[in-house]
């Protein structure tokens, strides 16, 4: 591949798809961006008030189709602005036009109309509305149903696994210092549900409540028609934001590093194990479902054991459901002992629990979440037990673990259950310490375990099953999301380290060995461009991340470092002692070049970017080999680069 423009593209992205173009819209203190059909980070006097507004269509999976835009218009002077677009949505006859209008006084009106040629199911057609969830979690609002009643609440602090608000004709809420909006709904009922649950940054006012049948159909002909308006009021004038990302460290204030974990499943095995052993996991979390064949899982795990000779052996147990749990544990147990496997923490679920359930029920008949706990305690008596979900948040949160009936809590985490784009899987990280906040208020100081977290979706628990995405392009409920070999994909797990600060969490897999989530190239159901084409039986090529869970292997045995971050959704910033003496790791997590100003911290830097994914590919040691540039206060990262520096003693 010689175009140097496609090659920055996979180096950043894992695909040639490029990210759409963005608008920035100002009109005195109002203003936002404009990403094809969607509004985002709309803001008032300088501060975020709204994080997006986006006409969405659902399929009966919970699917979002993409909406292509086909011809926009935007018109604006000093009093207001006009944008409109018009848009079809993948692979359906459905029409959308929307219309935004705005004023420097502070109004803004977005209506939609969706028209479907032939019939479609979904489950959800219409507006959605986020609303952000910094200074906003735990804040009153005020809302007025349809019954012209104002009734006043609380956006949630922790984590709501239903629905905080119902009915909603207005709402009414403080953002920013001192700042107020309120928007008013027309064309369906509304309600709001606590996007947190699926990492999402933000809370979501959304139409057709989830107590309707869904899906439902959209008739030929049959319009779908909304509208939003929003008012802004602000005493304050607009605030200059942050120039350039302040970091520093508090040595001082030292805690336990997270263990990092491998996860592992059948076909998830590289063809050569040998640059997996510079990354000396301290566990290999390995799933065994007894519907296919526990044999065969178990041979793979004890062969992964062999290659990584140091890590432990965690299992997560996926039962059937209308059969008791004992016999197939027993089964796991010997398959285990045959091979000279020993587990040392052990969670077992039924099936069903795989999928999501609202918090008020049904829930599924057989065997019990609290049943497969007790088996798996009797059959594996020299393991921890845990209890959780094998899934993500949503489904801890709906159905958490009964108390002081396990030695262990967990769940996993995705980023694209409902938005692929950029902006929002980088906005997830902002939502992981609410998810571990949350998780804390429910388990208390009871040892809490990360089980996969990741930007692509591992299992579907609200659809019949996730997306391939052969044709390897930002799509919601991927499997195979081609972020994960780019440098957007290291970043992005640097940001989930850093997230875990001050969470007080035991374990965390953030990568398996190969396959859709892997560290290391192997062919796939899918193409890898610019590494399918470059493998060869001799060199194992490596992904971004690989370089940062190697790096990160000689954190084994020391402390993290606090770090302070002016801007964490920016900047990802991860500190730690080690081996080779303190390191401090940073990673870019936008598009556009930064410059970091490091705030008394003195030694060396090397920067993997673009340009060096070349070599780094084939170079598993490469941040050993590179050479380091002297700090000299500030560093300058290109799009998605990660750093790690060698700080002065």
């Amino acid at each position: 591949m010689d175009d140097p423009g496609m090659k920055r593209l996979i180096g950043l992205y894992g695909t040639a798809e490029a990210p759409p173009d963005d608008q920035f819209v100002e009109c005195g203190a109002l203003s936002l961006t404009v990403q094809g059909a969607e509004l985002r980070q709309i803001s008032f006097a300088g501060a975020e008030a709204v994080r997006s507004i986006a006409f969405v269509i659902r399929d009966e999976d919970w699917g979002t189709r993409a909406l292509h835009v086909s011809d926009t218009v935007l018109e604006a002077d000093e009093a207001g602005f006009r944008y409109a677009v018009t848009a079809r949505a993948d692979g359906t006859e459905i029409e959308v036009s929307i219309e935004v209008t705005g004023s420097s006084k502070g109004e803004l009106a977005v209506r939609g109309e969706a028209r479907a040629q032939q019939p479609f199911l979904t489950n959800r057609t219409g507006f959605a509305v986020l609303h952000p969830i910094e200074g906003i979690a735990g804040a009153p609002a005020t809302v007025v149903g349809k019954d012209g009643i104002a009734r006043t609440g609380r956006f949630p602090e922790f984590i709501s696994p239903g629905q905080p608000f119902f009915d909603i004709q207005s709402i009414r809420h403080a953002y920013g210092l001192d700042s107020e909006v309120e928007m008013r709904f027309e064309g369906d009922i509304f309600e709001m549900e606590d996007q947190r649950n699926w990492t999402d940054a933000s809370y979501k006012t959304y139409c057709r409540p989830l107590s309707l049948p869904f899906p439902y159909e959209i008739g030929p002909g049959e319009p779908v028609r909304q509208s939003i308006e929003l008012s802004f009021s602000s005493p304050q004038t607009p605030s200059a934001s942050v120039e350039h990302p302040v970091v520093s460290l508090d040595p001082a204030r030292q805690e336990v590093l997270p263990e990092l974990a491998l996860a592992f499943e059948p076909g998830w095995a590289p063809t050569d194990w040998a640059p997996l052993a510079d990354i000396r996991p301290v566990s290999l979390l390995s799933r065994i479902d007894v519907a296919a064949d526990p044999a065969v899982a178990v041979r793979a795990i004890a062969e992964a054991h062999a290659a990584l000779m140091d890590a432990v052996c965690e299992l997560e147990i996926v039962l059937e459901d209308d059969r008791a749990p004992d016999a197939d544990l027993k089964g796991v147990s010997e398959l285990c002992r045959e091979a000279g496997i020993s587990p040392q923490t052990v969670i077992a679920l039924p099936r069903a629990y795989l999928k999501s359930h609202q918090p008020s029920g049904p829930w599924p008949a057989g065997i019990q979440p609290d049943q497969a706990l007790a088996a798996a305690r009797g059959t594996f008596p020299q393991a921890a037990v845990g209890a959780g979900m094998l899934t993500y948040f949503t489904e801890f949160n709906r159905c958490p673990p009964p108390q002081n009936t396990y030695d262990f809590a967990t769940h996993g985490t995705t980023a694209i259950v409902h938005a692929a784009d950029d902006h929002s899987v980088m906005e997830t990280l902002e939502a992981l310490p609410h998810v571990f906040r949350s998780a804390r208020s429910v388990i208390g100081t009871a040892e809490y375990r990360l089980g996969l977290v990741s930007i692509g979706m591992r299992t579907n628990p609200y659809g019949s099953g996730t997306k391939c995405n052969a044709e390897q392009v930002r799509l919601a409920m991927a499997h195979f999301d081609p972020r994960q070999r780019g440098l957007f994909g290291a970043a992005w797990t640097l940001g989930a380290l850093a997230a875990t600060e001050g969470c007080d969490i035991k374990r965390i897999a953030v990568a398996a060995p190969a396959g859709p989530f892997g560290l290391v190239h192997k062919p796939l159901p899918v193409p890898q461009p610019d590494y399918d084409e470059r493998a060869t039986e001799s060199v194992a090529l490596v992904y971004p991340v690989y370089h940062l869970l190697r790096g990160l292997a000689q954190a084994r045995g020391g402390h993290r470092l606090r770090t302070r971050n002016t801007a964490p959704g920016r900047i990802a910033a991860f500190a730690h002692t080690g081996e080779d003496g303190p390191m401090l790791w940073l990673a870019n997590l936008g598009n556009a070049p930064e410059t970091v100003v490091l705030d008394g911290i003195r030694g060396a830097a090397t920067i993997l970017e673009a340009a060096q994914l070349e070599a780094a590919r084939a170079q598993p040691d490469w941040f050993d080999a590179a050479p380091e540039a002297r700090l000299d206060g500030r560093l300058a990262l290109d799009a998605y680069a990660m750093a790690r520096l060698r700080l002065a003693e």
